[in-house]
């Protein structure tokens, strides 16, 4: 098999009823038959902690060398090999990304961002209920700022998690060379996993593996900067947010 480790496949699902998820996925390491894009590293244990475990089986090793996605060649094309957790209605396609251009959202910022989403969310939208709270609340706070998502730039900005936030806005300007914006969800929340609309159809998820290199084991502080992020890419600039909530799909 061809060394892959290092790129990137584009991982796209399409439900028979409509609801797309899409994944770029950094392949970390491969054997003789498969290809593997890990979710989490495995994190080096101190001596003290690995006194809690079976010494012969490092608990967290089998733990997270689960928490992987792994591919497989078939004749020319690299598919994705599904679990017994997987849903298997639908179609699956993965893509070796050569070209990181043909990541780009077919939606226009404007038709996602700083703009009201009671135009295109459905009514029953857990994301419009959420918000419609945040109206009822007293908050003297404009339904225009809580109708729509706005995003602020990287640029001279600080972060609750400044470091992590750095790291990952460095890496999507070297993956894609534009000006790096974070979505705000100060008054709501982008739901790209969990319900049919533009956010879920259109957003990219992806798990940031590269810092530590690409040993099997690392330590705390070389995996600090790898996070599970959802992004979308614009002519002009990338959106990202951050999504913890996924960090071992």
């Amino acid at each position: 098999m061809e060394n892959l480790i290092g790129k990137y496949l584009f991982c796209e699902w399409k439900h028979n009823e409509g609801f797309e998820h899409h994944w770029l996925r950094r392949i970390t390491r491969q054997t003789e038959t498969q290809y593997i894009a890990d979710c989490q590293h495995v994190l080096l244990l101190s001596e003290k902690y690995k006194k809690l475990y079976d010494a012969g089986s490092d608990y967290f090793y089998e733990l997270f060398n689960h928490c992987a996605t792994r591919f497989r060649l078939s004749g020319n094309k690299i598919v994705e090999k599904c679990t017994n957790l997987s849903n298997t209605d639908g179609v699956r396609t993965t893509t070796l990304v050569e070209d990181f251009s043909v990541l780009k959202c077919k939606y226009k910022f404007e038709d996602l961002f700083e703009t009201d989403v009671r135009n295109f969310l459905n009514p029953d939208s857990r994301m419009l209920e959420h918000m419609g709270f945040m109206n009822d609340s007293k908050l003297n706070i404009s339904e225009k700022l809580i109708y729509s998502f706005s995003v602020r730039s990287s640029e001279n900005q600080s972060d609750l998690f400044n470091d992590v936030y750095g790291e990952t806005v460095k890496h999507l300007k070297d993956l894609f060379g534009l000006p790096v914006f974070k979505a705000n969800e100060f008054l709501g929340s982008i739901d790209t996993t969990h319900e049919k609309s533009r956010f879920s159809e259109s957003a990219i998820h992806y798990h940031i593996n590269h810092h530590g290199g690409d040993k099997p084991i690392l330590t705390r502080d070389e995996k600090s900067g790898n996070v599970t992020i959802a992004f979308w890419v614009f002519d002009d600039k990338v959106v990202f947010k951050f999504s913890s909530g996924i960090d071992t799909w």
